[in-house]
């Protein structure tokens, strides 16, 4: 005999049997339709490998919504083995479509907080889109340009009734998707003790957010505040407070604020950035957030982060990750202001100013091109906050000097040289008359070191290029005057250090080509002074370091040249003297020499310091250094340094960090 349960929640092969009724239908004595049925296409499904709980969840569904009143003996049996398990929209679906909704959910989606849907862009130029317009009208959103239709957006059917991932799914990209019980498990513990336990503690986590909000936000506006503030998960909130943190870190004003919670003493601004870089880039790969938007935010803090000889290669492709990102929500494209989103705006403004940074600072091409936007970016600049518009403006100045270090360049240089607008007519028109001087002096920084761009560097400098020694010096006065007041009246990116480089490698042409000793003698000194201030700079970018100690460098052996250069000369001359004395001794001595012995001391004594500065300036004494001091790799440094057309090449120098 086998015994044959007749509880609701039993699904038997062997026989069809009625369902007991609930409880307030077996009182009132009527049809019980409460209970949900299975047929075999059901217990099918059920038995699927790797579904086993789909079954249970569409009961417990369906009696949560108070269609059906069972005792909940299964699910309090159940539950707990099934705490992970994959939410299901409150609405009556079919099996097929709850194992659907199971199955999506492992896919990487951008969870829209206010539509409460899944939005993914698809080009006219995937057959998908076609397919998907004809067979789901209502899912879908075309995309307008100026011309015509380019692709649609899917909004999902399950998503917008209301299903929101609230557990942690793993990104199909993620390094790690779908794995192994076990294997999740290990992650889950390694993911929050590595990656989102590395925040600084309560104290002074507040503190380096106020600052970011207060100082930084108003500069680059790239994260959400508002969102931040209100409807995000907690992974993707302590994602984006390490973003936060790691920008803010780069300024002297926090270097009190840097601790951790392993760490009982502040860390240098270096490894405090090292280590929240890390743990920001392990949860991303590990696939701990998968909204897109606060993905894009994230990325965007970390490609401004650079760390090692390989920090620019790093950077570029977490800038290229950002972009990708970008493309596939579909923000560079018009919609129409019905679907567009307050920070979609600002979120593709800050994408695209990334975008010219990193191709600048870097070497590396432009990889979002106005001829693929859809939207009108002059009109998006004008809608953004003051000091932001400002500093879109002068990355748009970046844009057209970018476009002269192209391989196959038409743009005349000779043209941006004579009509290169002046710093002072940006502020008026973008309306920043009434800019804070902090601000002010920040973006004026980067609008020097554009201008040094501007005149695209040749073997030698020429006349034409009075313009980047100008620039050069501008540069360096205020960032001098900003560390001697001690006012901290610049808000340090990754762009201030890269303008000061560009100085230094201004102020090492003028030295290296120079055939007079006097100018050779000033480019010495701002040379030495450019390098002073990369060192200090070097506290918090590893750029600046390394770059401050090749100029150390070479200043030194340039001294240790010139000197045995002097050294021989003065040999040579003293050889001379006494040949001439042992030749004059026979002759008589006039009596005016001794009147005039101290005087004649006197002078020599007072021409000595010149000699020593300009005696060397008939010789090239760069052909006279050590050929183990490696000219040609710094030679190759300053130059690629001005052209943007060649990647950062720092591959000798490994700095110390606990140094710093």
């Amino acid at each position: 005999m086998k015994f044959i349960s007749h509880n609701a929640e039993t699904i038997s092969r062997k026989r069809k049997h009625a369902r007991r009724a609930c409880e307030a239908c077996r009182r009132g004595k009527r049809r019980c339709n409460h209970t949900l049925s299975l047929d075999s296409r059901a217990i099918e499904i059920a038995e699927i490998p790797g579904h086993p709980d789909i079954v249970f969840h569409a009961q417990q569904k369906y009696t949560e919504d108070g269609l059906g009143h069972g005792n909940g003996s299964m699910a309090d049996s159940v539950a707990p083995e099934n705490a992970n398990a994959i939410p299901v929209p409150r609405s009556r679906h079919s099996i097929g479509e709850l194992l659907e909704a199971a199955q999506y959910s492992n896919q990487e989606c951008y969870i829209d907080s206010n539509l409460g849907s899944s939005r993914r862009f698809i080009g006219d130029l995937n057959p998908e889109s076609v397919f998907r317009s004809v067979t789901s009208p209502e899912a879908t959103t075309r995309g307008q340009s100026s011309q015509d239709s380019v692709g649609t957006w899917l909004v999902d059917n399950l998503a917008s009734s209301g299903r929101e991932s609230k557990n942690r799914t793993t990104m199909q990209n993620s390094i790690f998707f779908d794995p192994s019980p076990a294997t999740q498990k290990l992650l889950s513990s390694l993911l929050e003790t590595e990656c989102l336990n590395v925040l600084p503690p309560t104290p002074y986590l507040p503190q380096l957010l106020s600052f970011y909000v207060e100082e930084m936000h108003p500069l680059l506006p790239l994260i959400d505040i508002k969102s931040f503030e209100t409807n995000i998960d907690r992974d993707s909130k302590i994602l984006l407070s390490q973003a936060m943190c790691l920008l803010a870190s780069m300024n002297p004003q926090c270097k009190s604020l840097l601790y951790l919670s392993d760490k009982t003493e502040t860390l240098p601004p270096r490894i405090f950035g090292r280590r929240i870089f890390c743990a920001m880039r392990c949860a991303i790969e590990l696939g701990a957030v998968t909204n897109r938007m606060v993905l894009i935010q994230a990325l965007g803090a970390l490609c401004l982060f650079t760390e090692g000889p390989e920090g620019p290669e790093t950077a570029s492709q977490l800038c290229a990750k950002m972009i990708q990102l970008v493309h596939t929500l579909g923000l560079h494209i018009q919609r129409g202001a019905a679907h567009e989103e307050e920070y979609e705006v600002t979120c593709l403004c800050c994408v695209w100013a990334l975008d010219r940074l990193n191709a600048a600072i870097h070497g590396r091409p432009v990889l979002m091109h106005e001829r693929d936007i859809g939207m009108d970016l002059d009109k998006c600049f004008k809608v953004q906050i003051p000091a932001f518009r400002l500093l879109l403006t002068v990355i748009s100045q970046l844009d057209q000097v970018i476009d002269l270090y192209r391989p196959h360049s038409t743009s005349k240089g000779t043209m941006i040289e004579s009509n290169y607008p002046q710093f002072d007519d940006m502020v008026v028109s973008a309306q920043c008359n009434n800019l804070n001087a902090k601000l002010l002096s920040t973006i004026e920084i980067l609008y020097y070191a554009v201008a040094i761009l501007s005149c695209r560097s040749t073997d030698k400098p020429s006349n034409n290029h009075v313009r980047q020694i100008y620039a050069a010096s501008k540069i360096n006065s205020i960032l001098e005057q900003d560390i001697q007041n001690q006012n901290h009246l610049l808000i340090f990116l990754p762009f201030i250090p890269y303008a000061v480089s560009l100085s230094l490698s201004i102020s090492y042409n003028q030295m290296r080509y120079t055939k007079v000793g006097i100018y050779r003698s000033r480019a010495r000194e701002e040379l030495q002074s450019t390098c002073s201030l990369l060192e200090r700079l070097g506290t918090h970018f590893y750029v600046a370091s390394a770059m401050a100690s090749m100029g150390k460098a070479t200043v030194a052996e340039l001294d240790r040249v010139s000197e045995n250069v002097l050294r021989e000369k003065n040999a040579d001359t003293r050889s001379h003297d006494t040949q001439l004395r042992t030749e004059s001794n026979d002759r008589p001595i006039p009596s005016n020499v001794f009147e005039n012995a101290t005087n004649i001391g006197t002078t020599n004594s007072g021409l000595s310091s010149t000699v020593n500065e300009f005696s060397v300036s008939d010789i090239d004494v760069f052909d006279m250094f050590d050929p183990n001091f490696g000219l040609e790799n710094i030679d190759a440094v300053f130059q690629s340094n001005l052209d943007l057309s060649m990647p950062m090449y720092l591959p000798f120098y490994t700095g110390d960090l606990n140094t710093v």
